[in-house]
């Protein structure tokens, strides 16, 4: 009896993948001796305005969290974290400047009413309102927001933060900090913080701003949930399922065999299903296929034309096969069979064989 191989390698892929922009040039250090922001942890309420360049967030994108370098913890102090601040919005808002031109005030009561032309803004958008734990072994602290914001990709972008937790706790975060225009005097942070309530009405500013991540969320063209495949006498069954489709165009089927090295042919071109939120089942006929250990590859393409290639199965159609294939469940691994040929599957999703003494 002709024995019939089967191995799924590791083909399911994320829904989602992140790009960030990271704002950082690491010139200034932490904020040990200067004013702390993005939050000031020591009073009971703080606020900081900090303007970052369109040159330097890039091109247009929808900004679905945004991450601060955390230095450390205060030193001085036997705390090193967790320390959570409770009631913390985070806002953007677009401005005409390129620097703080005053210390007048943009936060507490007078922030969303005291917007003003001299502060080049126009409006303001919630993007986050919630609690911020920092730990100190973060480094980049992400904040997922509540409300993604749809970036023009040709405006300076202000990030205002309000920190409402009301009490403070030794040992509080600091950040890393990157120093911008100090010979044009243009300070890019203003900042203020006191107890009992938000305030004040006036702030300080100042040189350096926080180093910042904006990161952008990008659905990937398909989940892939399996790719299968068997031997049915003449021929080899493959099928296919995902579990959503986001502007798939067409997938490609290639067959592999193995002699010195791997060597691909095109086997077939079937459509996708362009967009799909529930399962989408595919199949394919092969008959062409050699008396040997056969390789398939799937690669799926997007209507912008990229492309996504995903790891083997392997179906054994030799009519005496003398050993069985074992999973693939790590990049890298090597698999062993008993006449000791080694198959290793590398992260592009080809496999090599390798013959020990």
């Amino acid at each position: 009896m002709k024995l019939v191989l089967v191995i799924f390698l590791m083909v399911c892929s994320f829904a989602t993948t992140q790009t960030c922009t990271t704002i950082s040039d690491g010139t200034y250090g932490n904020a040990q001796t200067t004013p702390l922001a993005p939050i000031y942890g020591l009073y009971d309420y703080s606020w900081s305005s900090s303007i970052y360049r369109a040159a330097d967030i890039g091109a247009a994108k929808t900004i679905a969290s945004l991450a601060w370098y955390v230095d450390g913890f205060q030193s001085g102090y036997s705390q090193t974290g967790p320390y959570t601040f409770n009631n913390v919005q985070i806002y953007f808002a677009y401005t005409t400047l390129s620097g703080w031109a005053s210390t007048t005030n943009v936060s507490g009561v007078n922030r969303l009413t005291g917007v003003n032309a001299a502060q080049g803004i126009t409006s303001w958008t919630k993007v986050y309102d919630g609690s911020i734990t920092f730990n100190a072994s973060d480094a980049w602290k992400t904040i997922t927001l509540t409300t993604p914001f749809s970036y023009d990709g040709a405006t300076n972008l202000v990030v205002h933060v309000d920190n409402n937790d009301g009490s403070y706790v030794s040992g509080y975060p600091i950040f890393h900090y990157t120093n911008y225009n100090t010979t044009t005097s243009q300070r890019t942070m203003k900042y203020g913080a006191q107890d009992g309530s938000m305030g004040p009405t006036s702030g300080s500013r100042f040189y350096a701003r926080p180093d910042i991540k904006f990161c952008t969320v990008t659905a990937l063209p398909i989940e892939l949930t399996s790719f299968e495949g068997h031997n049915s006498g003449s021929r080899n069954m493959l099928q296919w399922i995902t579990a959503t489709e986001h502007n798939n165009a067409y997938f490609t089927l290639e067959r592999g065999t193995y002699t010195e090295s791997m060597q691909w042919s095109y086997v077939t071109t079937i459509p996708g299903a362009m967009n799909s939120n529930q399962e989408t089942y595919y199949h394919y006929t092969d008959t062409q296929f050699e008396s040997a250990i056969n390789y398939y590859r799937l690669t799926q393409t997007d209507t912008d034309g990229q492309s996504e290639s995903f790891p083997v199965i392997v179906i054994d159609n030799r009519n005496e096969a003398k050993y069985v294939l074992k999973y693939f469940n790590t990049i890298g691994q090597e698999v062993a069979t008993p006449d000791k040929a080694y198959f290793v599957l590398y992260s592009d999703g080809t496999v090599e064989k390798i013959t020990k003494k």
